[in-house]
């Protein structure tokens, strides 16, 4: 299932609503979006393609944190990639998505990685940290 822009933003302001409902402090749960990528083979050129991107993410955003990460042993998800992107609170993570959404640059740049690579996003879920 591929989530558009719009819907995931609106996923994003109803969970963060849930958040706030559940406490006063959940809008300060550290958040995670991992992302599960199939690079169609172009393992390399996906890795060498981002570097750009994250830079370009960091200067938008500069307490995201994001790492990628290959599956080994893991069955049939064996090859996938996984980018975590590592949000300091909702609140935060909220106001980067409006950001990004807006970013021309931004856009761009991320059509053209899907252009240049060949990858499908496989997956795109949003955690939050619940440890006690």
């Amino acid at each position: 299932m591929r989530v558009n822009n719009k819907s995931f933003v609106q996923i994003l302001v109803f969970l963060l609503f849930i958040g706030l409902s559940i406490g006063a402090n959940a809008a300060d749960q550290k958040v995670v979006q991992v992302i599960a990528i199939n690079t169609n083979g172009n393992t390399g050129a996906y890795l060498e393609s981002v570097k750009e991107l994250f830079a370009y993410q960091k200067e938008l955003a500069p307490e995201v944190e994001t790492r990628v990460y290959l599956a080994g042993l893991s069955g049939t998800t064996t090859g996938t990639i996984y980018v975590i992107v590592k949000y300091p609170n909702m609140v935060y993570m909220a106001n980067t998505f409006t950001s990004f959404k807006a970013d021309e640059k931004w856009k761009l740049m991320r059509a053209g990685l899907a252009q240049k690579t060949g990858r499908k996003i496989i997956s795109n879920s949003i955690l939050y940290d619940v440890t006690p």
